[in-house]
């Protein structure tokens, strides 16, 4: 991973903006194939509720990844 993010657990945190590299995503990618990192999908929506979507963000309980599906 990139060197001025050092890998660790960040229990209490409210947002983080990190710039990655293409290593730092073929790192990230390797993670998830093998199951050392996993996703939390907290609600999806079709593309027409992309609204919806947002207002669920901006009330700040959302737990986990927001998805938008296209069909």
């Amino acid at each position: 991973m990139n060197e001025n993010f050092p890998e660790q657990h960040i229990k209490n945190y409210k947002n983080i903006v990190m710039h990655s590299d293409g290593q730092d995503m073929a790192h990230i990618a390797g993670m998830l194939e093998n199951g050392s990192m996993k996703v939390h999908v907290g609600k999806t929506f079709p593309f027409e509720e992309i609204p919806e979507a947002h207002t669920e963000l901006e009330n700040g309980k959302v737990r986990g990844k927001i998805v938008i599906t296209l069909s």
